[in-house]
């Protein structure tokens, strides 16, 4: 299924499918709408050579000067050129094709950076060819991933041949999208991971008999932490057809201290067991000592 990007409601899972799985990507409507809104009032603006920082003055040191406006055009070339300072082994592809989804072209389709579509429609284009350029990973500075970026811009630049206008150069540069696209991606992993080791904390519940009532739901009403919760609901789904379920117990359930998730615990119960009522069995809520295996799950 395409994804329509629309620069409000992407998600880790969509960008998963197109940085990995090759899941086609285009401009919605609205946004190309909204772009080319917001490069009027670029234009508007160029039109007055008033000082807009990147736009009509340099940037940085020189952000007191104002550009000749027969230089703008190259100025914004040279400012991708001038930022190929990274260092290191190259980013895995994934990472770049996230980065070309997750923050440029998901960012500019919200039409707040002045960019034309046109530049928009061309990484989507890239994209959907399967392009990835080669971005060496070192080289953040300060809250803008200038470094690599520059070499995501000059791969970007390079294979398609597209002319930069006002802005444009600054607006590729300027960018968190490497680091924002290589945490997505680490996000989804680490959730992915998780769920293995919920498959992994079945199987040893199972080869060592191990006492169920650490499952029950009342675990996670003493202990309402979100990552507990799913733990434990994944367990029981797990472990619904197990012969634990008929009997043949032999561990305490104090063996959840594998399947634990983090969180403070501060004036939470702490009685072993716990009891639903008077005259109603225990369940073991496990130990003090469970061992952070989930941190977070995405949807």
């Amino acid at each position: 299924m395409t994804i329509r990007l629309n620069g409000s409601d992407l998600t880790v899972t969509q960008v998963i499918a197109a940085a990995r799985h090759g899941e086609p990507v285009a401009l919605a409507a609205e946004a190309i709408t909204a772009m080319r809104h917001s490069r009027t009032v670029v234009e508007e603006a160029l039109s007055k050579s008033e000082p807009v920082y990147g736009l009509t003055t340099g940037v940085g040191e020189r952000k007191a000067f104002l550009l000749d406006p027969a230089q703008r055009q190259r100025f914004n070339h040279r400012l991708v050129l001038n930022h190929r300072i990274a260092q290191g082994d190259a980013a895995p592809p994934d990472v770049v094709r996230g980065a070309m989804l997750f923050c440029l072209a998901s960012s500019y389709a919200m039409g707040v950076t002045g960019v034309r579509p046109e530049l928009c429609e061309m990484i989507i284009t890239l994209l959907n060819e399967g392009f990835a350029p080669p971005v060496r990973r070192l080289g953040s500075i300060g809250q803008g991933d200038l470094g690599p970026m520059a070499d995501l811009a000059h791969g970007l630049i390079t294979r398609s041949g597209f002319e930069l206008a006002e802005n444009e150069g600054l607006a590729l540069v300027s960018s968190n999208a490497f680091t924002t696209a290589w945490a997505c991606i680490a996000t989804a992993d680490a959730d992915a991971l998780m769920s293995v080791f919920d498959v992994a904390g079945a199987l040893d519940l199972e080869a060592f008999g191990a006492n169920l009532t650490c499952l029950h739901p009342i675990i996670e009403q003493t202990r309402p932490f979100p990552g507990l919760a799913a733990t434990l609901g994944q367990l029981r789904a797990l472990l619904a057809g197990s012969y634990l379920r008929t009997g043949g117990q032999a561990l305490a359930g104090s063996l959840l201290r594998v399947a634990g998730r983090p969180g403070g615990d501060c004036g939470l119960a702490r009685r072993r067991p716990v009891r639903t009522g008077r005259g109603r069995p225990g369940h073991h809520r496990g130990g003090p000592h469970a061992g952070p295996s989930r941190l977070l799950r995405t949807g």
